[in-house]
């Protein structure tokens, strides 16, 4: 009777020791990131990068364009970064974007294309207008907190 109460307990302690090894589940991630807030540093890093100085056009067009198709993707909720662009403006044309934000979308994404395949190289002024392009894109479709006042010509997000 001792021997079968021993094996019993030990079973038991061994249950109970074995429960309380397993990792406990901790504390939920932190909610991911905003979608303009990640925007708005890559394009900050963007600018005070000296790729253009270096005459590295193409990689600051490929970050630039990459940047901002990323950030429309995340903000709008599609995969953004393998479509074409002409497949990213169809299906930005689907999203509630008011019209001056659509065009200027079209427009970076068209001339980042430019620079990407067709090997244009352009103005070093030129290039930077672009990255002030992207940077007002961000601003203006940027969710607004309730009640928050909208830039001029903003979305209604």
């Amino acid at each position: 009777l001792g021997a079968v109460l021993a094996i019993i307990g030990l079973t038991l302690l061994g249950r109970w020791l074995w429960a309380r090894r397993k990792p406990r589940p901790g504390p939920p991630p932190p909610p991911p990131r905003p979608a303009e807030e990640i925007a708005r540093e890559k394009l900050a890093a963007l600018r005070a990068s000296d790729l253009l100085e270096r005459g590295a056009h193409e990689e600051f067009h490929v970050r630039l364009s990459e940047t901002v198709r990323e950030y429309v993707g995340r903000r709008y909720g599609f995969d953004s970064l393998e479509l074409a662009t002409e497949e990213l403006v169809r299906e930005l044309g689907q999203r509630h974007l008011e019209h001056e934000s659509f065009r200027a979308l079209v427009d970076l994404l068209n001339d980042t294309d430019l620079v990407k395949f067709a090997r244009f190289v352009p103005a070093v002024d030129e290039s930077r207008r672009l990255l002030d392009q992207a940077c007002a894109v961000v601003e203006r479709t940027a969710p607004r907190p309730a009640g928050a006042e909208l830039p001029p010509g903003g979305d209604h997000a």
